[in-house]
Formats: C-alpha cells, structure tokens, sequence
C-alpha cells in the first residue's frame, strides 16, 4: 500500500490506496440492457451505481457517475437493483461500461474486492482547497473516498468521516473533484477504482 504527500503553504495532502474489484464467482452481478432508443449516442458510456445490500438484494441504488444520456442511467440502475450478492456485503459498486451496440461490461468496484491492481493510481496533478474566511481555527484532516475513472479524472467524491466540520469538508470536495491521476491498471487496462484520501488542514 503506498502513501502519497503533497506539500503547500499551510496544507498537507496524504493518500492511500484501495483496490478495484471484479464480481465475486458465487454472486450474479447482472449486466445492464442496451438503450435501445440510443443507438445514435456516444460510442462508450460509463455509468457507476451503489446500492446498499441486505439478505443479499440491493436496496436504494443510486448512480454515482454517468456520462451519457439518462437512460444508460437507468438501466445500470435496474441491473444492479436485479443482481444478487453474498447475504454478508453492506454495499456494493458497480462500473457499467456500454460499448458501440449492445455490448456491455460488468465491473463490481466495490472497495476491497478482486484482484490486485498491475499499477496503482498516481496524482498528477492537484488543487489546493480554498481557504475558508470566516471559519473555525482547526487543525483537522478530512477523509475522502475518491473515485478515480480509467480517464484519471474524480468521478465522484465523498467524505468517509461524517462528524468532521462541514465546511472543510466541502473546501476538500471541491478540490479533490479538480485532481487528476494516472489511472489504475488491472490486466493491462486503465481500471476504475476507489481511492482514500485525507487532506490535512493545518
């Protein structure tokens, strides 16, 4: 596992890695059906949807990432809401990729899950969080949860520590969302994955 530090003027940035997943062999994640209506869309649409898992059903699916027309959206939606997991999962994240006409990748991304990654994640390039004026003098890391596409760009940032101080954990959002990355790699491939990350404010 390895441990990234970027240095600014009164900021301190530290990383970790997690690794992507592919669907475990006894559970039936279920790949999404083709829009039919968007046959003159883009060629690859990349769609990532979570749902939370009990008795092994997802309730609540939400989509994280879409780049495409609604309905790719939906469809992801459904298929992941109609896929079944190990009764002891709490969640599961799934990367919907649509290729050119009917053709469709399943990924289960969910953290900790799958093989190991030929090459870890690595920032390129990053943005410092704006200073907060008006805020409370803290000395306070805000943990992240970032997903780093195939592209090397956020798609979707979340905090993973609920009881920090709202507004530095939006001033982190905002700039974790402007980081880019060398992309993971699994089997040769740029791969989605998440990614911890805690900015320290000092």
């Amino acid at each position: 596992m390895r441990r990234l530090v970027v240095l600014y003027a009164g900021l301190i940035v530290f990383g970790t890695l997690t690794l992507a997943a592919s669907a475990a062999a006894e559970e039936n994640v279920v790949a999404p059906a083709y829009p039919t209506e968007t046959r003159d869309k883009p060629v690859t649409v990349n769609v990532v949807a979570r749902g939370e898992v009990a008795g092994g059903k997802v309730t609540g699916a939400e989509v994280l990432y879409n780049d495409g027309p609604g309905a790719f959206a939906a469809s992801a939606r459904a298929a992941l809401e109609g896929s079944a997991f190990d009764a002891g999962r709490e969640n599961a994240t799934v990367w919907y990729v649509f290729r050119l006409m009917q053709d469709t990748k399943v990924n289960d991304i969910s953290g900790g899950r799958g093989r190991e990654l030929d090459a870890q994640p690595s920032l390129v390039e990053s943005v410092a969080p704006a200073f907060l004026p008006g805020a409370p003098s803290l000395q306070t890391e805000i943990a992240l949860r970032l997903l780093v596409g195939p592209d090397g760009t956020v798609w979707f940032a979340e905090t993973a520590d609920d009881g920090a101080n709202q507004m530095y954990v939006d001033s982190a959002l905002a700039a974790a969302r402007q980081f880019t990355f060398e992309p993971a790699t699994l089997d040769g491939e740029p791969t989605a994955t998440w990614y911890p990350f805690v900015i320290d404010f000092n």
